[in-house]
């Protein structure tokens, strides 16, 4: 139980910092972490062994504080979820993915930790031209995340889901790479998040904008799909996003929301509010995203640019 475990933290933190090493409820406080979650965070850092200003693998305090957050507060399951995480990322050689679809290489070593802090930023961006692999991804992928920033610093991140052409992609094997290019993005909406985080001493995640423009319910036959894709983020990329605003929905999306939804965690559910095509309407769009309409792409009527996010062409 969280009793259990706080009280061992405790236990923990009651000899001095220079015997243990580990990190400290001091060291949380100061990171920014909130008040109502710093004795757990603290006591999920003792049970997995963190030391002091540790920041890799994923266990800057604040970083920690996601997995706490993406498992409703529940040490036990945020534990299991830290030792999960870990573990694929050492498998998907997230160093090599990061690099051969990326603007910047070296960020990562063969465990797919960082090799510097948050602290120091994050300059990773998607490439469009580096190789072929690049090219198709933009072309024919859904996702990205805009230049441009939400006022409290956090990243933007868009998909273009009802223009995924995903029957072209599997017919022509090519979603093994779109599925490793969706990791990729989510890394950046992470690790951007982690830097802006760290700036700002609180919690920043990305503000997801789906655009729903074209589907029709032959979406259902993407379902599997759409789970494994968003399995990616439930079961390895801990708190992410603050709000998912899904705009430009159809009549018909009410039925597919109704078999997506059961596949969500109840801290997914909350983030999502759906809006039709008048969602420019009003100040809903802007009070559930925290995005004025300026900072998306042109295509949604804003002032970003378009290649930030991929193009979700027809794969002939």
């Amino acid at each position: 139980t969280n009793f259990i475990v706080f009280m061992s933290a405790l236990a923990n933190e009651s000899v001095l910092p220079d015997e243990t090493g580990l990190m400290s409820i001091s060291e949380i406080t100061a990171s920014g972490v909130a008040s109502s979650n710093c004795t757990l965070v603290l006591s999920l850092a003792t049970g997995l062994g963190i030391k002091s200003n540790q920041f890799e693998p994923l266990c800057d305090p604040l970083t920690l504080e996601r997995f706490l957050n993406a498992r409703n507060g529940d040490v036990a399951s945020a534990s299991e979820m830290y030792r999960t995480t870990i573990a694929w990322r050492a498998s998907k050689n997230l160093n090599v993915l990061m690099d051969s679809l990326g603007t910047v290489q070296g960020l990562y070593d063969e465990r797919g930790c960082r090799k510097s802090p948050p602290s120091e930023g994050w300059d990773w961006k998607r490439s469009t031209s580096q190789n072929s692999d690049c090219e198709k991804i933009h072309k024919f992928g859904f996702h990205g995340k805009m230049s441009s920033v939400a006022s409290e610093d956090s990243s933007i991140a868009i998909w273009r889901l009802g223009k995924f052409d995903l029957a072209g992609v599997k017919s022509n094997n090519l979603l093994p790479l779109m599925e490793s290019s969706f990791i990729t993005h989510l890394e950046d909406l992470l690790q951007s998040g982690r830097t802006s985080s760290h700036r700002h001493s609180t919690l920043i995640r990305a503000r997801l904008i789906v655009d729903l423009s074209g589907v029709s319910m032959s979406l259902a036959t993407m379902l599997p799909t759409i789970k494994k894709l968003l399995g990616f983020g439930k079961l390895y990329f801990p708190e992410c996003t603050k709000s998912a605003t899904l705009i430009n929905a159809p009549w018909v999306f009410s039925s597919l929301w109704g078999l997506v939804n059961p596949f969500l965690t109840d801290v997914m559910k909350k983030k999502v509010k759906i809006l039709g095509t008048d969602w420019k309407l009003g100040e809903a769009f802007l009070e559930h995203s925290g995005v004025e309409v300026g900072g998306l792409p042109a295509f949604l009527d804003g002032k970003g640019k378009d290649e930030d996010v991929c193009c979700a062409e027809v794969v002939s």
